[in-house]
């Protein structure tokens, strides 16, 4: 399994999973609604009395109150999965790096490098991993836990295609995701 089918299926069943997230948290914040509102009903009879304007300010702040509690719910939920998600790549991050597909996703981000610094580049990596790179010669980094690291000739630029960046990279874009469905 490579990185791109990794990433795949990691968001794939964090999809499915936000999906039941957001399903029973939809259960959640209509009933939690309905409760509000039927608790401003009540309010808003009993200062009915006092005026019509107070009993809708009433009302609204509950609402307000009953969205925002729903929303706060359904973000904790999200965050536990995705974190839930990301244990289990780093967790299982080992065993990939002793796969076959390691060697080849090493040269991909190799190649990677070359066509965005130049061919000169400088990679690093760690050294159990120097031996498998093919297409580059490449300096040991004992920093790295997987992946590599790619320096510009000049050194002003680099790139950080370790796996535990990369693996951020996604966890902090399905973040961002799913937290601008709940807005």
């Amino acid at each position: 399994m490579g990185l791109d089918e990794l990433v795949k299926q990691i968001k794939d069943e964090t999809d499915a999973k936000v999906a039941e997230l957001l399903d029973k948290a939809k259960k959640q914040s209509q009933e939690e609604s309905i409760k509000a509102e039927e608790h401003a009903v009540k309010i808003m009879q009993h200062y009915k009395q006092k005026g019509k304007l107070d009993a809708e300010q009433i009302l609204a702040r509950e609402h307000s109150i009953s969205i925002i509690e729903s929303k706060l719910i359904l973000q904790r939920a999200i965050d536990d999965k995705i974190s839930e998600s990301y244990m289990f790549l780093n967790n299982n991050m080992d065993r990939f790096i002793k796969s076959k597909r390691y060697a080849a996703l090493l040269d991909k981000l190799v190649l990677m490098a070359k066509l965005e610094l130049g061919d000169k580049c400088v990679i690093e990596a760690r050294k159990e991993d120097i031996k498998l790179i093919v297409n580059a010669k490449a300096k040991a980094n004992n920093d790295i836990r997987s992946g590599i690291m790619a320096y510009s000739e000049d050194g002003k630029r680099y790139i950080n295609y370790s796996l535990d960046a990369i693996i951020t990279g996604i966890k902090e874009q399905l973040s961002k995701r799913f937290s601008e469905h709940i807005k």
